[in-house]
């Protein structure tokens, strides 16, 4: 008897950082656990399939969903991420049912949509599609977005206390996002959503952070407040990336002739800005740390750089426009350590190639994050006073101090667990099996 594949719709929300580890799910569903994929992708045009899709799977089924014109519901002070948020709801309530309903001859097993697309939810319900959230962040970030969804009231004190499992899970008031985040309307908004999914599906796995996801799992709070099941099946991280152009070659070339271990990556994500003063103080942190370096800055960013550093740091260090291959630079055997804003898709890149962290948090959950990954994971060293000798002392405390090679030793060892939860018989493969198991009994 041939076994049906459950087929699975999966909805990111458009920006990169959304899109990739639903990319990753994708890749694993049909790879590995033989489902049929739909992937819906935002898009201006029609006809338009991004570069990113194109590595998909052949079998996977990629439609398109035009954005809609927002101009008369926006004005020019409408915040960026709000702006976005309008964007993706006028689209799904206009476009999202219609596009369904003509392409698919068949309902799907299940409808996987990202955190930040939730109008989704109610389409789901309407076509009796079991709906789940693919929530890109760590468990512990959504352990305190659940806790003050509904919370107005500012945190006091040096530090705050969540809801455990066998322990509380507490965190510093200074980690919290700027404004907490849960300040911002659409994000309370998406939060407020979550009880009406069939589970939420996390980017991370039971041996990184246990106490976390029991916590969710377990702890009477969540269940109070109708918290859906939770389904840790990460890393959905990029297993390596192509080299496209000349430019990226040259790139490869240069860490090519560079001993084994001994180049700092430095990059802050598609989003992460420096002032002035940070891209000077960070340019002679690094030419202090005397190690060698590929630092990713944005045009605008290298006229701030002070004047003779690219001299004084030929041939040990490289500054490039805006983007490299970070999967394939993580995953270069000159990689020695990643000095990152700690987004947690950069956070699982780096621990799934082994390289350790040097953690310098820009906004959002990346603080928390941080905080985690130095002091209750052990994989980073953390930037705690902004300025050059901080800068210069942890870089080279990773590359050459004893805490460094503490921090390496325990990286090799997280990435071991990363990657036997992936593996058939892993807490993550076995998570995702499970689910899609679920899935198939609904083939009639």
């Amino acid at each position: 008897m041939v076994m049906m594949k459950p087929h699975i719709v999966l909805l990111p929300c458009p920006a990169m950082g959304h899109v990739t580890p639903m990319l990753q799910l994708a890749n694993r569903l049909v790879l590995m656990h033989h489902c049929h994929v739909t992937f819906l992708h935002f898009t201006a045009e029609d006809d338009h399939r991004p570069h990113h899709l194109m590595n998909l799977p052949s079998s996977v089924t990629v439609l398109p969903l035009p954005l809609v014109d927002i101009s008369a519901l926006t004005t020019c002070d409408t915040p960026l991420f709000s702006r976005h948020c309008i964007s993706v709801r006028e689209t799904l309530l206009r476009s999202l049912k219609p596009t369904l309903l003509q392409h698919l001859q068949q309902t799907p097993q299940a409808f996987i949509t990202d955190m930040f697309c939730t109008q989704a939810l109610e389409t789901c319900a309407q076509l009796a599609i079991p709906s789940y959230i693919l929530f890109t962040t760590s468990a512990l970030f959504l352990s305190f977005s659940l806790f003050f969804r509904d919370s107005a009231d500012k945190p006091s004190g040096e530090f705050l206390q969540l809801p455990g499992g066998c322990k509380p899970l507490i965190i510093r008031t200074a980690d919290l996002p700027l404004k907490y985040n849960l300040d911002d309307e659409w994000y309370r908004y998406h939060i407020n959503r979550m009880p009406k999914a069939s589970g939420i599906l996390l980017n991370t796995f039971e041996e990184l952070e246990p106490e976390p996801l029991r916590a969710i799992g377990e702890n009477s709070f969540y269940k109070e407040i109708d918290t859906p099941p939770i389904f840790p099946i990460g890393p959905l991280v990029k297993e390596t990336e192509p080299v496209c152009g000349s430019r990226e070659e040259c790139i490869m070339n240069w860490l090519d002739k560079q001993p084994s271990g001994s180049v700092v990556l430095v990059a802050f994500g598609s989003l992460g800005r420096l002032c002035a003063e940070q891209i000077s103080e960070l340019a002679w942190g690094l030419e202090l740390s005397q190690q060698r370096f590929l630092w990713v800055a944005r045009a605008e960013e290298e006229k701030d750089l002070p004047e003779g550093f690219a001299e004084r740091t030929r041939g040990t260090g490289m500054v490039v426009d805006s983007w490299v291959p970070q999967v394939r630079v993580l995953g270069h055997v000159s990689t020695g350590a990643f000095l990152s804003h700690c987004g947690w898709n950069s956070v699982m890149e780096s621990v799934c190639n082994g390289v350790p962290l040097i953690a310098w948090p820009l906004h959002a959950d990346q603080m928390m994050n941080a905080t985690m990954i130095a002091e209750e994971i052990g994989v980073a060293m953390k930037v705690k006073v902004f300025g050059r000798e901080e800068i210069g002392r942890v870089v080279r405390g990773v590359m050459e101090g004893e805490e460094g090679k503490t921090v390496k030793e325990r990286v090799k060892e997280v990435k071991e667990s990363a990657l036997k939860s992936l593996a058939k018989g892993g807490s993550s493969y076995e998570t995702l099996d499970s689910l899609m198991l679920q899935c198939r009994k609904q083939i009639t």
